[in-house]
């Protein structure tokens, strides 16, 4: 599953530079979520351990980030706050316009 997520970041991001896109934000919950005690619980019962879990997130972004001269990558570390679909698309709108006017028309926001 990571890694078709993985891979899915990356066609969207050769997708958006194509177009012209030099900022991309990746949304990156899994960061945030080591936070809590409880999803770390979770997760070193499936046997992640804290380190493993992070170290294959950090490999994952670096693997999306890759080879992308002269675009920037942020990354977003959010606690994977889920939303109605109306309502994300129009948080996502605001999001775009305002990073566009911060950062110009070169911008592309990917949450997958």
């Amino acid at each position: 599953m990571a890694d078709y997520n993985a891979k899915r970041h990356i066609t969207s991001s050769v997708t958006m530079t194509s177009f012209g896109a030099t900022h991309i934000q990746l949304d990156a919950p899994h960061y945030a979520l080591l936070l809590d005690p409880a999803t770390c619980g979770f997760y070193e019962s499936q046997g992640w351990t804290t380190e493993r879990y992070l170290e294959r997130g950090i490999e994952m972004d670096n693997a999306v980030i890759g080879d992308f001269p002269g675009v920037t990558f942020g990354l977003h570390l959010c606690r994977g706050n889920a939303i109605a679909p109306t309502d994300q698309e129009r948080k996502l709108g605001l999001v775009v316009e305002t990073a566009r006017r911060v950062w110009g028309e070169g911008t592309a926001l990917l949450t997958v």
